[in-house]
């Protein structure tokens, strides 16, 4: 037994899983100057991740008050989920 599985079918790994995090956008783009662009790098990123965390707002002026309904559905649409 490994990790308290056991049977014929294989387990799910959590190194198949990935996760996008707002916050390795931001570090990782520099670049980006509006909530606009940030979107438009989620939609980008979310192909091949499979889960999203929403860790950190984002910094932007123009980041409107439903921000994390925006981000979450941008993901969403971009992954076929």
């Amino acid at each position: 037994m490994i990790g308290g599985y056991h049977g014929s079918a294989s387990p799910c790994s959590l190194q198949n899983m990935t996760m996008l995090h707002v916050s390795d956008i931001l570090i990782e783009r520099h670049d980006l100057g509006s909530f606009a662009e940030l979107v438009d790098a989620v939609r980008t990123r979310a192909q091949g991740e499979r889960f999203f965390r929403i860790d950190v707002k984002p910094p932007f002026a123009d980041t409107p008050e439903n921000w994390e309904d925006v981000l979450e559905s941008a993901f969403t649409s971009a992954s076929g989920r």
